[in-house]
């Protein structure tokens, strides 16, 4: 729930429009899954089962960053601090980068009494010593053109999480054939006679599908590959997991440092921190491998719930 803010000016720079430009990529049903499980809210992904609320927080608890931040928004630290994660992320996946405006709330006496986090949804064409231009589109179709200060940007790239910036389309342009590729195969197959073999079909749809995801681990929502052994399983789910902790790290940096531009002027020296860090799964997996604890053990420490949360094994 946003406050009323209509006695404050914005020093918002970008449109208060929807302006967007995304690169384009083959539309699949792989695709569209993989692109809202990977934009999907870090708390949902990452917190124990039944502990998803306060998620974020201000460290210290009492620093004036944390009023600044629920002055115009009593969820920015919730619901309204994951869905702009799950912006960045959306915008990261398909554009290689994603920028996102701070937003300062000033009285009428010109004092800062706000901050917030506006994402950016248009694509960066030129980049200057002071400002950047971005380029969009609104909903109508109109071409948007505007500019943004570097000092009020937060700036994440692909590439310092070690991926290319056209990786994650280029992935889903790769699962967007993968019914036509395996298809295709198939009736070309000599061994199979002109008949067409749908166990075969999903055999090798499973096969492929784990091969394309094997440096993301994602498993395609289907736990029950014919291809995947219980530990396998454990494995890729542990790998999953690490690899949203550390675009969650990436992002939470990123923003910090962003932040620290405007804390020795508003007077603040908190950061934004999320409640639970990354387990180490290295460590529980060679347990598990050595025979050291079972199936069980090593599944409820991958995926928790609330009251087990700081259980160790």
């Amino acid at each position: 729930m946003r406050n009323d803010l209509h006695n404050y000016t914005s020093s918002q720079q970008s449109p208060r429009m929807w302006c967007s430009q995304t690169r384009k990529y083959k539309q699949s049903l792989y695709g569209s899954m993989f692109l809202e499980d990977f934009c999907h809210h870090f708390s949902s992904k990452l917190a124990p089962i039944g502990d998803h609320d306060r998620f974020y927080d201000v460290s210290p608890h009492d620093d004036h960053l944390k009023r600044l931040l629920l002055f115009c928004d009593y969820s920015a630290l919730g619901y309204s601090f994951d869905e702009l994660l799950s912006s960045v992320m959306h915008e990261l996946l398909l554009n290689g980068k994603a920028y996102v405006e701070i937003v300062l709330w000033r009285d009428k006496q010109n004092v800062v009494q706000g901050m917030e986090f506006v994402p950016i949804h248009s694509v960066c064409y030129w980049v200057g010593n002071n400002t950047c231009r971005f380029s969009g589109k609104t909903y109508e179709g109109k071409k948007e053109k505007f500019s943004i200060e570097k000092q009020y940007l937060i700036i994440f790239d692909l590439k310092d999480l070690g991926f290319h910036r056209k990786y994650f389309r280029r992935l889903m342009n790769r699962l967007g054939s993968l019914g036509s590729a395996v298809t295709s195969g198939l009736i070309n197959d000599p061994n199979l006679n002109g008949i067409y073999n749908f166990t075969e079909h999903q055999k090798r749809m499973d096969y492929e599908l784990l091969k394309s995801t094997k440096k993301i681990f994602w498993l395609g929502r289907n736990y029950s590959n014919q291809h995947l052994s219980e530990s396998y399983l454990l494995y890729r789910s542990a790998q999953y997991k690490s690899l949203f902790f550390r675009f969650l790290t990436y992002c939470l940096e990123q923003i910090n440092k962003g932040i620290d531009f405007f804390s020795s002027e508003l007077g603040y020296a908190g950061h934004i921190k999320a409640k639970y860090s990354q387990p180490d799964y290295e460590t529980a997996l060679t347990r598990y491998w050595k025979g050291e604890i079972n199936v069980t053990d090593l599944n409820n420490f991958i995926t928790p719930i609330a009251h087990n949360a700081k259980a160790e094994i």
